[in-house]
């Protein structure tokens, strides 16, 4: 089956390699979601010289509107736009003609423009020119036959809550049903509903509107089940207040995976790089050289930037590009201070990063202050570890993993 990207990698994985081509997909979301958006980014990464789109309004947003929104993005170029995409605004014929005369104007589009990809922004509106739920049914039938005859990539942009989708006409005439949706705290999620007759990672993906348009991240459950379930990494967990060692022993863990031949990566969402290069030489390593040589890779992440499913996702593509087999996330209770979001959504995420660790047989070293979710990560780590601090002796109590005991002395090793 031939498909069609969306230039969002991401989301082209979800749909199981992009969107049929010469298929109705209806977009579907509150107002301010991110339909047109998603629909332009689609129409501008396909572009080419055999390329020809329609992109026709109806009672909503005029066009002109529509562009001004789209120059936002840095997709969008209205010399590009200008000769590849016909605008239509058929707010005044609906108002005066009706559906009938609708159907005529998408017909004569069509024969013309040859297009082939086709936007109708405002698919929900059309039914309220309809006088029976019969004629309305009629006048979608043959408005997707008409498409079906052209074989060309078509996209219904609507107004719809996802409860009115399971009766909404327009769901059941489409091949393929993506439904965006916005929350009060400003999340957005995007859920596959229907993809014709494939296969699609299903549940709901977190995305961001950016200037580059819209930027999806998998949901991790799914990507989870794809692999196989029978390998298993190791995870150890090294509790404690600021100043007793958590860090250095983090540099040690990933300086003695390098001296064994082990790639390491390390996660930081308090110290930068220099901070870590001045801690690294009081252990007798030098983590830049090791990032230098390529031994040893390492990124610093604001803790309100990203979100656990992007910060999962982004740490198992390292893993799988560079060959890391073992991992420092240093400060990670630096996270969840700053996070705001639902205490369930935190667990599904924490749950499911641990399950994409062992899946990729990574050994895992976390380091973390006495903040929130403590206990769900003591539960799932295989090693919990202690950290204190007594003038100049520092202390690692094996709380889990191990016979209980004290390991005592200037900074212990794992």
């Amino acid at each position: 089956m031939n498909r069609i990207s969306t230039s969002s990698k991401n989301l082209d994985i979800i749909l199981g390699g992009g969107i049929p081509s010469e298929s109705i997909t209806l977009i579907a979301g509150p107002a301010g979601s991110g339909k047109s958006v998603l629909t332009h980014q689609i129409f501008f990464s396909n572009l080419k010289e055999d390329f020809h789109g329609v992109y026709l309004t109806t009672l909503g947003e005029p066009v002109y509107k529509v562009i001004k929104n789209m120059q936002a993005f840095e997709f969008f170029d209205s010399t590009t736009a200008t000769r590849f995409i016909s605008y239509e605004d058929t707010g005044f014929l609906l108002s005066q003609e009706g559906l009938k005369k609708f159907i005529d104007f998408v017909s004569y589009t069509l024969l013309n423009y040859s297009p082939r990809f086709y936007c109708i922004d405002g698919i929900d509106r059309l039914k309220d020119l309809s006088s029976t739920v019969p004629e309305y049914e009629s006048f979608l039938y043959e408005l997707t036959g008409l498409f079906s005859a052209y074989r060309c990539a078509t996209f219904w942009l609507g107004t719809f809550t996802e409860a009115q989708l399971s009766l909404a006409h327009e769901a059941n005439s489409c091949d393929n049903l993506l439904y965006l949706s916005m929350d009060e705290q400003g999340e957005r999620n995007l859920k596959v509903l229907k993809l014709g007759r494939s296969a699609f990672i299903q549940g709901r993906n977190r995305f961001h509107i950016t200037e580059q348009g819209i930027r999806v991240t998998p949901r991790l459950l799914s990507a989870a089940r794809s692999r196989k379930s029978d390998e298993k990494g190791d995870s150890i967990l090294v509790q404690g207040d600021s100043g007793t060692g958590k860090t250095s022993l983090g540099l040690r863990f990933i300086a003695e995976g390098v001296s064994k031949g082990e790639k390491g990566s390390i996660v930081s969402f308090k110290e930068d790089l220099p901070d870590l290069a001045a801690l690294s030489q009081r252990i007798n390593w030098n983590i830049e050289d090791s990032i230098e040589k390529g031994g040893t890779s390492f990124w610093f992440q604001s803790p309100t930037d990203m979100n656990l499913d992007e910060l999962a996702l982004r740490i198992v593509q390292t893993v799988r590009q560079n060959g890391i087999e073992r991992l420092f996330i240093n400060d990670l209770h630096s996270f969840f201070r700053c996070y705001s979001g639902p205490a369930h959504e935190a667990l599904r995420s924490i749950y499911l990063i641990f399950q994409l660790f062992k899946l990729a047989h990574l050994t895992v070293l976390f380091s973390y202050g006495n903040g929130p979710y403590i206990e769900v990560f003591q539960e799932l780590c295989d090693l919990v570890l202690a950290a204190a601090q007594k003038e100049e002796t520092y202390r690692l109590q094996v709380i889990k993993g191990g016979k209980n005991g004290r390991l005592m002395g200037k900074m212990p090793a794992v």
